[in-house]
């Protein structure tokens, strides 16, 4: 992309500074803009393919297409295609999408690499608490060696998603008192046990005026992600964010289907490692992870500590 882009100014690729987990490349665009992740696998395809299904869509952060990046001279990202740009561009001013580029227009550099564009939760919020629950009593793909299938069933087994279905892979939640934040990684939602699973789920809400709004929606998704016979959440994240400057409400979000499958990839594809059961049934470990948070919930909403 030339310097004498003016779109170029508009659209910068930011590092992101919490990333939960993952090792798959992430920017923001521009500050307070979208994010976009790199596809490695058949993430997009699993995305797309859950747009489809009305009971989900309002637990999935907005889609706003692919976009290509390359690196310049300086290994500096930047959006390589000017069509995605001029997207992007009328997006964040919430214009008419722009008419489509001639066939004639420049091809991609050979470093391009496909990112999928979403929203960020997070934007526009003064405080943000996020909490990011890995959902399911199995996290290893279908696909994968049987070194990452050892390691992934040990962290499972080791950690509360194994007896809960539902670990904790991060965490912020800001103190009032101290004006700062509580921050926790993956490594410590590890190590805890289940009572400390529940008091870690409870500081997060201690400021929380949405829990009774937060338990009817986790119903909600429970009964949506029941509905989807034959679907695995494999290593699929809940996302749970809120503003501690207004507490009133919160967001809700699936998120991370790197190792995710449909029922008709699982009809169709041979697999190293298939799901123990059958296409005939939903993702039970993921049901069990939201049974495991409303029950949480609803226990401690009658002792009347939240």
């Amino acid at each position: 992309m030339k310097d004498s882009d003016p779109l170029q100014h508009q659209l910068v690729l930011l590092p992101l500074k919490h990333k939960a987990g993952g090792h798959v490349a992430m920017f923001r665009i521009s500050h307070g803009g979208p994010l976009c992740k790199a596809i490695k696998t058949n993430e997009h395809a699993f995305y797309v393919d859950l747009l489809t299904h009305p009971s989900l869509t309002p637990f999935l952060p907005r889609y706003l297409g692919l976009i290509h990046v390359a690196f310049d001279d300086q290994q500096q990202p930047y959006i390589a295609h000017e069509r995605d740009r001029q997207r992007l561009v009328h997006f964040q001013q919430r214009l008419p999408p722009p008419p489509p580029l001639p066939s004639s227009a420049p091809s991609l550099p050979p470093d391009a690499q496909p990112f999928m564009v979403m929203e960020d939760v997070t934007a526009g919020l003064e405080r943000p608490c996020i909490l990011d629950l890995k959902m399911g009593t199995r996290q290893h793909g279908v696909y994968v060696t049987a070194a990452k299938m050892q390691s992934q069933q040990a962290k499972c087994e080791q950690s509360t998603s194994g007896r809960l279905g539902v670990r904790v892979c991060g965490m912020q939640v800001f103190q009032p008192t101290t004006q700062t934040y509580d921050v926790q990684d993956k490594y410590v939602g590890r190590t805890l046990t289940p009572e400390g699973f529940r008091q870690t789920l409870l500081h997060f809400l201690q400021c929380a005026l949405f829990v009774s709004d937060l338990v009817q929606r986790l119903r909600q998704l429970y009964r949506s992600i029941e509905q989807m016979v034959g679907y695995r959440f494999y290593g699929a994240s809940l996302l749970l964010v809120y503003d501690a400057r207004q507490p009133d409400r919160v967001s809700l979000s699936l998120i991370d289907f790197t190792h995710c499958i449909t029922r008709r990839e699982m009809m169709e594809n041979q697999m190293s490692y298939p799901p123990e059961q059958g296409a005939h049934l939903p993702d039970q470990g993921f049901l069990k992870g939201i049974s495991t948070l409303i029950h949480i919930l609803q226990d401690t909403s009658n002792k009347n500590k939240i």
